[in-house]
């Protein structure tokens, strides 16, 4: 017999028992699209989730804090506990930590935090609000993926960028109840003055103020930016200075935070280890990341099973059919 003979005669027989065909030609593609449908939809949620983190921050980036003996959280410089008090190494974030970190393969960039160690108001005219200010020592803060509300994300000597929820949350403390509400003052552009105040032994407070122009409002991002200031790094640390009542050496007393850019997201998790290896604490988000991943590996496996269970009884169904037949076709046989 020719391949059309063959071709012909299958075609023949299958239209001798056409519900018993469709019935298992629907149980196939039922069996099929649950399986392709629910493993879609796990690595769809999964890619979602994926995506919304690295819309909050971005997975590059490792958060770095000094790493401090169990005796106490005061800045000090690098001990060695020993004998029965169970104190471990104490380590700064001083300059020499930044060169062992940016020597860790996958590394692209170092960034210093600093914030401020006292008090600030932030006044405009007859308004103001108590921002938290923060600064780093970076030119560029494209690395944050600061979408910004107005202005620019370029800072200059004696300027600042403010939260989209600290812009807003300008108050008169001169008003009372009964009276109206006075609207927030437009902020981008202009010269604002930042009173710092610190307190002496004996309770009395200093005020210094000064001059800072806003450069830019940045979108709400539900972190600590949306009530922070952030500033340059050499006018935060004129401020401390003024608030110490001394200069400050990075060498003995560090910096608050270190940002770390890794240059990929897949070796983030391996920097943030090695970091901690250094001595020092480190968390990404993309350790919170993975941990979700596997959740979400956990529920394609469990989608998986449910559609190859129904992709069984459709094979089941096909044994069936075939055996049928060749039982109801054995003396043609």
């Amino acid at each position: 017999m020719r391949f059309l003979d063959y071709l012909g005669l299958v075609f023949y027989n299958l239209g001798r028992r056409k519900g018993r065909v469709a019935l298992t030609a629907i149980g196939v593609v039922i069996g099929t699209a649950a399986v392709v449908v629910l493993v879609a939809l796990a690595s769809g949620l999964q890619r979602n989730a994926t995506r919304q983190f690295s819309q909050v921050g971005n997975l590059t980036l490792i958060t770095v804090y000094p790493k401090y003996s169990e005796g106490g959280m005061e800045r000090m410089p690098m001990v060695v506990g020993s004998g029965s008090s169970g104190q471990s190494q104490t380590k700064l974030l001083t300059p020499q930590a930044i060169a062992e970190i940016s020597a860790i393969d996958g590394v692209a960039q170092v960034i210093p935090r600093d914030t401020l160690r006292g008090g600030a108001r932030l006044v405009a005219g007859k308004m103001e609000t108590y921002p938290f200010i923060m600064a780093y020592d970076a030119q560029d803060l494209s690395v944050f993926n600061y979408q910004m509300k107005e202005g620019v994300a370029e800072l200059k000597r004696g300027e600042a960028l403010v939260g989209e929820s600290l812009a807003k949350g300008f108050n008169d403390p001169r008003w009372r109840p009964g009276q109206p509400q006075p609207e927030q003052p437009e902020i981008v552009g202009k010269q604002l003055k930042l009173v710092v105040q610190k307190y002496s032994q004996d309770g009395t407070m200093t005020e210094r103020v000064y001059s800072v122009r806003i450069a830019g409002i940045i979108k709400q991002r539900m972190d600590e930016t949306d009530y922070g200031m952030i500033m340059r790094m050499d006018d935060l640390t004129q401020m401390n200075e003024w608030l110490m009542g001394k200069r400050i050496n990075r060498n003995k007393e560090g910096y608050d935070m270190f940002y770390v850019k890794t240059t990929d997201t897949k070796k983030t998790t391996e920097v943030s280890q090695q970091i901690n290896d250094l001595g020092y604490q480190a968390y990404s988000q993309m350790e919170f990341v993975q941990s979700v991943n596997n959740f979400y590996t956990i529920i394609q496996i469990v989608f998986g099973g449910i559609g190859a269970i129904a992709l069984l009884v459709a094979a089941i169904g096909i044994a069936n059919t075939m055996t049928m037949a060749i039982l109801e076709r054995t003396r043609e046989i």
